[in-house]
């Protein structure tokens, strides 16, 4: 400021010195050469003013990013990013939308706005013999992301994200609607840019999930159907974690991550082996007697007997090829089985069994700002969680009652296109299947894929015959499209449609008991979904 007012003050005398060699009288040549080198004088006093300008302006903008305290030593922003709130320094941004999504079903599934694909109705479903069509307005959804810069390296965050689709053991539709709140995301990040470390603790999607970029959470490629359980064929989980990924570059990252387990189960406990324990539940279940011992716990919910967290440890790579950008990871997942048994009375004991796998993906910009396209599998044992299907993780050995992890593999690959600003169609085909697991002779129900099992009574609705086949694969094909209707300062409106053509596929087994090796036939059923989604986004 002091250096601006010297400035004019030194423009100011020029001009008096100027108008004062009017006066004076000399020759003109003399006169001349003053009056030359005066002015070039001005032109570079005009020109420090201006620069001086320049930098007060830039200063000022500095400024008004910066905290200062005020008269109660507390801190303010002078200004605050549009769309945002700041409070004592942080950056507060609030999200989500408000929906209203509606669904037909040409089999009734009895389900919401999620899909649950391991259940489509073979033939003898009598209810699955009827049409379902469906309004909900749950998948509405909420989310804050909360921002705090410690120092110009250290950044603190924390996201969480609600919607409505959680479903309490007394919820219901008949009158008034008694759904609760289900949290999606819940979790902290540290991130340390000098050291290229960043730490995520909290719930949030798998690491096993594909990204779109390195590992930073919120950058997941997640599939952008209106269906809530996704698509068939894409690997993910959200559960709680404690995740550590380490830049290598500004291509490279690594991370490793300690994630909430749970085992999902299929066949026949055999009761000779005596299993005492694999799951914890108090309503009654197969297992085990155990209510859950915590009152925050449902006591007539399932709930797996688990010691050892999933580990999953990550690559990425993130580079731009000819202008298309390009993200390559691969992982490996380490899984833990844990149960109790005891074959003779007498000789109980714990057993682990190990599982896991190994995934990857790529997703890469075909034709920039308007083509995407994608692809993900993972395969291993004992991974049916990690599935948008449902499929299991493992079943029972018929003779010892061993825990035996199901061999996996889940495979999606997908497109979207942006053919102009505000509009998004996609399409994504996927499909998980399983590999037999069973003792050779073993009886009916013990395994899985056992040829023993009978699916003659699931071909017919009328069929007298027993229904016991278990589900080998799981294959769908989807399109659909995002539209823009509206976007401007009171935020923005999109209409969303999906078709969804699904094919559960049962494993081959007996007609009858007394065709346990001949004779077999392998049931499937189909489902054909529309969706619709009407989706308001005031932030």
């Amino acid at each position: 400021m002091r250096a601006t007012l010297r400035t004019k003050i030194l423009v100011t005398l020029a001009f008096g010195a100027i108008g004062a060699l009017g006066s004076i009288p000399a020759r003109a040549d003399d006169t001349s050469a003053e009056i030359a080198a005066l002015k070039a004088e001005l032109r570079r006093l005009e020109a420090k003013v201006e620069a001086q300008g320049k930098t007060t302006a830039q200063t000022k903008a500095q400024l008004a990013t910066l905290p200062v305290p005020t008269r109660k030593g507390e801190v303010e922003l002078l200004a605050c990013p549009p769309g945002k709130f700041c409070y004592k320094g942080l950056t507060i941004t609030p999200g989500g939308f408000f929906a209203l999504e509606g669904l037909y079903r040409s089999h009734n599934l009895e389900s919401d706005i999620d899909t649950p694909f391991n259940s489509i109705p073979f033939a003898n479903n009598k209810v699955g013999h009827t049409a379902e069509t469906r309004f909900s307005e749950r998948q509405s959804r909420l989310s804050m992301l909360v921002e705090g810069k410690v120092d110009p390296v250290t950044s603190l965050a924390g996201y969480a994200e609600f919607d409505f689709l959680g479903a309490a053991q007394t919820a219901n539709s008949n009158e008034s609607n008694s759904f609760n709140p289900r949290v999606r995301h819940l979790y902290a990040t540290i991130d340390r840019s000098d050291w290229g470390l960043h730490v995520l603790a909290g719930q949030t999607w798998s690491l096993a999930t594909l990204s779109s970029q390195g590992m930073a959470p919120r950058k997941e490629q997640i599939p952008l159907t209106i269906d809530a359980q996704y698509v068939a064929g894409f690997t993910w989980t959200r559960t709680p974690e404690i995740r550590i990924v380490k830049d290598l570059g500004p291509y490279f990252a690594v991370g490793v991550s300690a994630e909430n387990p749970a085992t999902t189960f299929t066949g026949t406990v055999p009761a000779a082996a005596g299993i005492v324990a694999t799951s914890l539940n108090g309503c009654g279940g197969s297992a085990s007697a155990n209510p859950a011992g915590d009152q925050l716990l449902n006591a007539c919910n399932t709930y797996s007997l688990n010691q050892v967290p999933d580990f999953i440890g990550k690559a990425t790579f993130d580079p731009t090829i000819a202008d298309h950008k390009v993200h390559a990871e691969v992982y490996g997942l380490l899984r833990d089985f844990y149960d109790r048994t005891d074959p003779n009375a007498l000789t109980a004991s714990n057993h682990d069994v190990y599982g896991g796998g190994v995934g990857g993906g790529i997703v890469a910009e075909i034709v920039p700002k308007y083509l995407d396209a994608q692809f993900s599998a993972l395969t291993g044992t004992g991974i049916g969680r990690y599935g948008t299907a449902g499929l299991p993780d493992v079943t029972f050995n018929s003779v010892t009652g061993a825990i035996t992890p199901i061999p996996e593999t889940q495979l999606l690959a997908g497109v979207v296109a942006h053919p102009w600003s505000g509009l998004d169609i996609y399409g994504y085909g996927g499909e998980e299947f399983e590999s037999a697991k069973y003792v050779p002779g073993s009886a009916s129900g013990f395994g899985l894929g056992n040829p023993a099992t009978i699916g003659a009574g699931c071909l017919s609705e009328f069929s007298a015959a027993a229904c016991t086949t278990q589900t080998r694969s799981i294959g769908e094909i989807t399109v659909g499209l995002w539209d823009t209707i509206y976007k401007g300062d009171f935020g923005m409106l999109r209409a969303g449609f999906q078709y969804e053509d699904i094919e559960r596929t049962g494993f081959a087994s007996a007609t009858s008991a007394a065709h346990a090796t001949f004779g077999t036939v392998t049931p499937k059923a189909n489902e054909q979904i529309f969706m619709t989604s009407l989706r308001y986004y005031p932030f």
